[in-house]
């Protein structure tokens, strides 16, 4: 049973933390970050179809509705997944399989407004100036958590999640750093491993596999330390 700590940790206790409760929660929430997943591949690969004079209606009309559709179900299940998550590591009762992704439809026009929102500042602050890109894209790690639990506004997201990383973003960008160089090892790892086998890797479904399989596995864990960077903020702050 996880608990949180109810004092400032340093940068190797947050990754040793959030490791214990994704490790807690992770067979509950496994089935959302699938559909996470699932959802951006299908986006993507219907974003990159091959579009020829034939067939260009019926192809767009298909791809439009699949990265609609893709959009709607990966903004739920992610909802559902950071809801999941926070109410295990809280010991609150949880709610049934569909009604947690229902909740998270519902959440579907909240989150895309504030995902809108930060995307804008994110692009305006790398435009105009790199360093306010770069600070908002480590303060974005916590502002989606933050839209998915409904504790603030997009708005007020934004300026939150701000202020709650003033102060420790050297911290932060230090643990996401590290995330993603796992990351990026284990795609490395399973790519190599498809090399040694023999099979073509330029094969678009084995792409999409490969980011299924290693998105599913790593996406709880990216929620877990969001969520911990979000409590331990809340304690400095306080």
């Amino acid at each position: 049973m996880f608990n949180y700590a109810k004092q400032p940790l340093k940068l190797h206790e947050w990754i040793t933390h959030s490791f214990r409760l994704c490790k807690s929660s992770y067979k509950n929430v496994l089935a959302y970050a699938f559909l996470v997943t699932l959802a951006g591949v299908a986006g993507n690969f219907a974003a990159h179809l091959r579009v020829t004079s034939a067939n260009a209606i019926m192809i767009s009309i298909v791809a439009i509705v699949v990265i609609v559709l893709a959009f709607i179900v990966g903004i739920s299940a992610y909802v559902a997944l950071v809801k999941k998550m926070y109410a295990l590591s809280h010991h609150h009762k949880m709610a049934g399989w569909w009604s947690e992704l229902f909740h998270g439809v519902k959440s579907f026009w909240w989150m895309l407004g504030g995902v809108l929102l930060v995307t804008i500042f994110v692009v305006l602050g790398y435009c105009l100036f790199l360093l306010p890109g770069i600070f908002l894209t480590v303060a974005w790690f916590i502002y989606l958590p933050l839209l998915a639990l409904r504790e603030v506004t997009p708005w007020k997201g934004l300026s939150d999640s701000i202020s709650m990383t003033w102060g420790h973003w050297w911290k932060t960008l230090l643990l996401l750093a590290f995330t993603m160089i796992i990351y990026f090892i284990a795609y490395g790892v399973i790519w190599l491993i498809i090399d040694l086998i023999g099979i073509n890797h330029h094969y678009s479904i084995i792409n999409g596999l490969v980011h299924l399989v290693v998105g599913t596995f790593f996406y709880p864990w990216f929620v877990a330390i969001s969520l911990i960077l979000i409590h331990q903020f809340k304690i400095t702050h306080s």
